[in-house]
């Protein structure tokens, strides 16, 4: 089950970045505790188990005849079998995406799946699962999500699948893409973390003054918060630990590298468990640029 999890955690954020919205991953990535009973209670056990298999039944075929639709190339059945706009109204209706989503926006959405499934099960599929597992939560906001990972005769895929008011529907991930698009995210978040750096740089030098010239290079979970500083080089450290400190003691807060030249600062962060990744600003505008760490952009 852990497999699972991961993966909808992943999809979460690639789905947040096609649509554009924000979401949150444990919404849709908690796990369900087991339930026990006594002997005198396995009437109710035996008809919670059947409505659970009718489920997956019922999704497995959702999710049959949407990569069917894609692969035979009938782009209004996949529509129909995806159901972008209830997916929409959904993820508005919790919080998970923006009310602002316009309605033409499921069209695109519907288009760039169908386009990335049909294009992976272009050899055909054979109507067959396997190793399908599925997990599923109810909400308060009278609606169903479930996450499931299964493997086809083109490889291993995961899906969201929500269900409300006894209409579906669902989004398919295979393997290939959940790996790019994790690529992409994570390539966006440490551009995002050195911006935020960046940020705390020139804050901190407005309010205090130039930071001395020179190379800076330091793990973000070394700083410490605190509302009192002696010099800019001091508030920005504060500055930069402030805004990492919501991730959590255990997370990887990653590294930042700091240089400052004729009084501008540069900045770079990467992951401890993804070095190769790095974030940089002011950024080269240059998508085929990769940046090497502790060098900026312009040298």
């Amino acid at each position: 089950m852990k497999k699972i999890i991961s993966a909808a955690a992943a999809f979460t954020v690639a789905f947040a970045l096609m649509t554009g919205c924000s979401s949150k991953a444990d919404d849709l990535s908690k796990e369900t505790e087991p339930q026990t009973s006594s002997a005198s209670e396995s009437s109710e056990v035996s008809a919670s188990e059947s409505s659970k298999l009718s489920s997956d039944e019922e999704i497995a075929e959702l999710l049959k005849t949407q990569i069917k639709a894609a692969s035979d190339k009938d782009y209004d059945a996949f529509s129909k079998a995806m159901n972008a706009a209830l997916m929409i109204e959904i993820l508005s209706d919790s919080g998970n995406a923006s009310a602002e989503i316009p309605p033409e926006r499921a069209e695109e959405m519907t288009k760039d799946a169908y386009d990335r499934i049909s294009a992976v099960f272009d050899g055909g599929f054979d109507g067959n699962f396997s190793d399908l597992q599925v997990q599923g939560e109810k909400s308060d906001l009278g609606y169903t999500s479930y996450l499931a990972t299964f493997s086809t005769n083109c490889g291993i895929c995961y899906a969201t699948v929500f269900e409300k008011d006894s209409k579906y529907c669902a989004f398919i991930e295979t393997e290939d893409i959940m790996r790019e698009k994790n690529e992409a995210t994570a390539k966006l978040a440490a551009s995002k973390n050195a911006d935020t750096i960046l940020h705390c740089a020139e804050k901190a030098i407005e309010a205090y003054g130039a930071i001395p010239d020179g190379d800076y290079n330091f793990g973000i979970d070394q700083l410490t918060v605190t509302d009192k500083a002696d010099n800019a080089l001091d508030a920005f450290k504060a500055a930069v630990a402030k805004q990492f400190a919501s991730s959590g003691d255990d997370s990887d807060k990653g590294e930042a590298y700091l240089l400052v030249k004729d009084g501008k600062p540069y900045v770079q962060w990467r992951s401890l468990e993804r070095p190769d990744l790095i974030g940089e600003a002011p950024a080269k505008d240059d998508e085929n640029f990769t940046p090497v760490w502790g060098k900026p952009a312009a040298e």
